[in-house]
């Protein structure tokens, strides 16, 4: 049964596709007998997609494609005697596609072997007046002009010798010119923006490599941070840590980071310790030992952390219990807390020279920071507890979930790892967005 429906399914398309060829066929012979022989090849092509193999249609694919061919050939003769290059060009291109098409079908070409050799000779001659109209552009510093020929050139043959990268570089060109003139005045910000924008492809991607390596051989500042000054801070070297990852993150080709594992022990060998640093000179001598041309000194003025008043609340939640082998709920009694602590911490930065012993840079920040603590505490186990909101017993989701974690904060010391850390992150921040804007005064 199944054989004899799909059998049934294959003949009646078959039918239809006869059908649809022999439409095609018609139509195609009513506009060949016009003269319209580019609609005529069309629907020729067409009938050859659904049966390639009938010699009639072949016959007539041919005939048309000789008719269409020698109209195209008088219409070039017309084109090339007036110099419409544009045309000439869309015409090959066309004529080219027509090629393929026979081709496909394994028909005779239609297109005489001179025809061929005058349609190349006519292209190439056509893309390297183009070529030579944009070089020279380019070397008179007409950008867009020249963009303009290496975009017509494009349009024809995508990949006309070194075109996309020469257009490319023609773009940048500019870019690459104004760099130079900033580095030669001494504006090596301004430089380095501009050179940095020369990506790999680029023609001056390579010169632009090089100066960016003179400008950080020339001009970058080598900086050591040293851990914090301070008798009651607890965290000196966890400060330095963040302030080290704030200034990587810049990024600036200016500042380059000197961070020696054997810090410690240059320090102590200077006799100075971990906390120990106290003048210019002798901060200097730390620079020069551990390679840098400036050293990041910061000293903890004050430190004071203050927990604010423990607030008590009576709350109600609903309780679960089972009587009689069924849930039932019932309100009880558990104590929530709230506090608020606050840090407030004052900072001072030096950014000291190794070979002058010249404080470069200096702040004073002066930081405060908040948080707020809320626990909750039952005489029982709290996980058989629900909260409640009007009459609205949340027995899962969102609303349980954070209540639950209301019983399992820590009471020990709560907020001060928290709030060291957030004031050590913006700390961080701001010094090393001050020692950027101080490196990009210079420059």
């Amino acid at each position: 049964m199944r054989f004899t429906v799909l059998l049934a399914m294959c003949l009646l398309w078959a039918s239809v596709n006869a059908f649809g060829q022999k439409r095609l066929l018609r139509e195609a012979a009513e506009l060949e007998n016009e003269g319209r022989y580019a609609g005529a090849f069309g629907k020729y092509v067409e009938a050859m997609h659904r049966n390639n193999t009938k010699t009639e249609t072949q016959d007539a694919l041919t005939r048309t494609s000789e008719q269409l061919m020698g109209q195209w050939l008088d219409e070039y003769s017309t084109l090339r005697k007036s110099q419409s290059a544009d045309e000439m060009l869309v015409l090959v291109a066309q004529i080219e596609k027509h090629q393929q098409q026979l081709d496909f079908f394994g028909l005779k070409t239609t297109l005489l072997t001179h025809d061929q050799k005058n349609f190349k000779a006519d292209k190439d001659s056509i893309l390297e007046g183009w070529y030579d109209q944009a070089v020279t552009h380019k070397k008179k510093g007409n950008y867009q002009k020249a963009i303009f020929y290496f975009d017509r050139i494009t349009q024809i043959e995508a990949d006309y010798r070194n075109v996309p990268n020469e257009r490319q570089a023609v773009i940048t060109a500019p870019i690459f010119k104004e760099a130079k003139e900033a580095y030669e005045q001494k504006q090596i910000s301004k430089a380095w923006q501009l050179f940095d924008q020369l990506q790999p492809g680029d023609v001056n991607f390579q010169e632009s490599k090089k100066y960016k390596r003179k400008i950080k051989e020339e001009h970058a500042l080598t900086v050591s941070v040293l851990p914090s000054e301070s008798n009651f801070h607890s965290q000196e070297y966890k400060l330095r840590e963040t302030i080290v990852v704030a200034l990587s993150k810049l990024n600036s080709p200016f500042i380059q980071l000197v961070d020696r594992m054997n810090l410690s022990v240059i320090l102590q060998e200077q006799k100075l310790g971990v906390s120990g640093v106290v003048d210019e000179s002798q901060v200097a001598e730390v620079g020069i030992l551990l390679g840098a041309k400036a050293v990041l000194v910061t000293k903890v003025i004050t430190y004071n952390y203050q927990k604010g008043p423990l607030q008590a609340f009576d709350k109600v939640a609903y309780q679960r219990f089972k009587r009689s082998g069924l849930a039932e709920y019932r309100s009880v009694n558990y104590k929530e807390y709230a506090q608020v602590n606050t840090l407030n911490i004052s900072l001072q930065v030096q950014l000291i020279s190794s070979e002058t012993s010249k404080v470069l840079y200096a702040d004073v920040i002066n930081n405060q920071q908040e948080n707020s603590m809320r626990f909750a505490e039952y005489d029982g186990n709290y996980i058989t507890l629900y909260p409640i909101k009007g009459d609205v017993v949340y027995k899962s989701g969102k609303e349980r979930e954070t209540f639950l974690k209301l019983f399992e904060v820590r009471k020990d010391n709560i907020g001060l790892i928290e709030l060291d850390q957030a004031v050590q992150q913006e700390i961080a921040q701001k010094i090393s967005l001050g020692i950027e804007g101080y490196i990009n005064t210079k420059f």
